[in-house]
């Protein structure tokens, strides 16, 4: 969430990405077994469309030190 408070986005979208990252629950299946429900503090639902975006986001300050980096040398 940092990343994306930081990018200055508009508040809906923090608000969005907030109640999509935070307070999420899993559990894991495995043949006839399957967990019990526990909280997770940061996750991504398994083929989220959104998962290629918030990777996108948190590459970004890498990328912006990388491209400063690269027109020094």
């Amino acid at each position: 969430m940092k990343i994306i408070y930081k990018a200055n986005f508009d508040n809906h979208v923090i608000d969005f990405f907030s109640n999509y990252l935070i307070d999420r629950k899993t559990n894991y299946s495995w043949n006839n077994f399957s967990s019990s429900i526990f909280n997770v503090n940061v996750s991504v639902g398994q083929g989220s469309a959104l998962s290629s975006i918030l990777l996108s986001l948190y590459l970004s300050p890498f990328l912006h030190i990388l491209e400063k980096q690269l027109k020094k040398s």
